[in-house]
């Protein structure tokens, strides 16, 4: 979702950090990045794991810690004025559509929380996407998106395109088979952060022109 939501990003950036504030605790920039593509358990538990010198807390700091996260984001999604439908969204869709090219869209929101955005937005997932799949039980961005994945209809021409909004849902996608990836620059990550073999857009509408110049006929997945 964060490659198709203008400042998605820095709803989870804010997000991490309002729940660590709240519990006395501030973030720097280094452990912020972290938040964008993965869960919301597993942001608390990387930062952690990997910027806090202190020992991994017990379960329910771990929950407690989540559950603020996630509700500091919901609030995000409902009341921000920057939570606005990307320009060019619905023609590109509408094209690839028309194309012939089954849509999926992956994401690390749980089900409410992407539900929120939805309606914030507007925005009917079962009839702009053919499925989509979200986080449950722990899963990473590479299961979710195997998931995602399986559920599309199959293609017997073409592989999974996967269009990502941070550099680790590359990873990802290389995991799953996709035999095209991109990612969307940001001013979270610049073409300072390209990752090597893979290409770099500024905006969705490009996705539906670089599939009919590059002559990719395949299932089209999206990273929120």
């Amino acid at each position: 979702m964060n490659a198709l939501v203008p400042n998605l990003i820095g709803a989870f950036k804010e997000g991490l950090s309002a729940a660590f504030r709240m519990f006395d605790v501030e973030l720097d920039s280094e452990a912020l990045d972290g938040a964008p593509g993965v869960t919301f358990d597993q942001a608390v538990r990387r930062v952690y794991a990997k910027h806090l010198a202190v020992p991994m807390p017990d379960e329910q700091r771990i929950f407690d810690l989540t559950e603020a996260y996630r509700k500091v984001v919901q609030r995000f999604i409902q009341f921000s004025s920057s939570m606005v439908t990307p320009p060019y969204f619905a023609e590109t869709i509408e094209r690839l559509k028309k194309a012939g090219h089954p849509l999926g869209l992956c994401t690390s929101l749980d089900q409410l929380t992407l539900a929120i955005l939805m309606d914030r937005l507007g925005w009917n997932p079962s009839m702009l996407f053919d499925t989509y799949a979200v986080s449950e039980d722990g899963k990473t961005k590479a299961e979710i998106l195997e998931v995602l994945i399986g559920r599309l209809p199959d293609s017997e021409e073409g592989e999974p395109a996967y269009l990502g909004a941070v550099p680790s849902d590359i990873e990802a996608a290389k995991q799953c088979g996709c035999g095209q990836i991109w990612l969307m620059v940001s001013p979270d990550h610049g073409e300072e952060s390209e990752v090597e073999s893979v290409d770099t857009v500024y905006s969705v509408s490009k996705v539906s022109a670089l599939i009919e110049d590059q002559g990719v006929d395949c299932q089209v997945d999206s990273g929120l």
